[in-house]
C-alpha cells in the first residue's frame, strides 16, 4: 500500500457538531494508511479600518491561542475515548467566512476529504435552509462528509428484503403478484435476510438466468 499521505480537513468548531466531526474523521484515518487530519477553526473575519492597539493585540493573541486549542482538545477526546486511536494531526485556524476559507484550505493542502457538521438539533434540515454545512458542499472541491451521531431511536427497519430473493421473485411470478414473499420472508420474526454465495455478483458479472 502506497505510503503517500492522505490529507483530510476537519473543520472544528467547537461546538455540539464537534464530537461528531472528530469520530467520523478518526474513523477514516483508521481505514487507510497515511492519513493526516487537518484540524481547521475558522474565525470571523479580522477587522478593517481604523483598530486600536488593544484590540489588534486582542485579534493576534486569539489567533495565536487556537492550534494549541486544537492540540488539547484531541488530546483529552482522544485520551477519553480510546475508540478514537491515535490520529496524526495537523492545526489550522483561518479566518474570513466558514465555507470559503474551509474550500481554501482544501485547495491549499490538495485534501482527500473535508468532515463538517451539522447541529444536532435540526439535522439535515439546516442543509435545505442555506446551512454553513450547505454552503461548505456547494464551495468544496473535494468530497465532503457531514457527521451526524448515530440515532435510530423509534424508527423500524424494513421487514422483507430488498431487492427480493429468488423464492420471493417465484412466488409473485407463479401468483401474478398476489403474494409478495416466500415462506422464509413472509415471517413477521424476520430481522435481517442473510444472502447465499450464489446471490452474490462481481461488479461487471452477469447474473446466472439474466437477460
Amino acid at each position: 500500500m502506497s505510503d503517500e499521505l492522505v490529507p483530510i480537513v476537519v473543520a472544528i468548531d467547537f461546538d455540539d457538531t464537534a464530537d461528531d466531526v472528530l469520530r467520523e474523521a478518526c474513523r477514516m484515518s483508521g481505514w487507510r494508511r497515511g492519513v493526516v487530519l487537518h484540524l481547521a477553526h475558522v474565525l470571523p473575519a479580522l477587522h478593517g479600518g481604523q483598530q486600536t492597539l488593544g484590540s489588534i493585540r486582542d485579534e493576534t493573541e486569539k489567533l495565536e491561542s487556537v492550534p494549541a486549542r486544537l492540540l488539547s482538545w484531541v488530546r483529552e477526546r482522544c485520551a477519553a475515548d480510546a475508540t478514537l486511536g491515535n490520529p496524526r494531526v495537523v492545526t489550522h485556524v483561518r479566518t474570513g467566512a466558514p465555507a470559503e476559507a474551509l474550500a481554501q484550505l482544501c485547495v491549499d493542502i490538495s485534501a482527500q476529504l473535508l468532515v463538517v457538521g451539522t447541529h444536532q438539533r435540526t439535522g439535515m434540515k439546516r442543509l435545505a435552509l442555506g446551512s454553513v454545512a450547505e454552503q461548505i458542499i456547494r464551495h468544496a472541491r473535494c468530497p465532503v462528509l457531514v457527521a451526524h451521531p448515530i440515532n435510530y431511536a423509534g424508527l423500524v427497519p424494513t421487514p422483507h428484503p430488498d431487492p427480493v430473493c429468488s423464492q420471493c421473485a417465484a412466488v409473485r411470478a407463479s401468483s401474478n403478484g398476489a403474494q409478495q414473499w416466500c415462506e422464509q420472508h413472509s415471517q413477521p420474526h424476520l430481522r435481517l435476510h442473510v444472502y447465499e454465495p450464489a446471490d452474490v455478483f462481481p461488479v461487471g458479472t452477469e447474473r446466472p438466468g439474466s437477460i
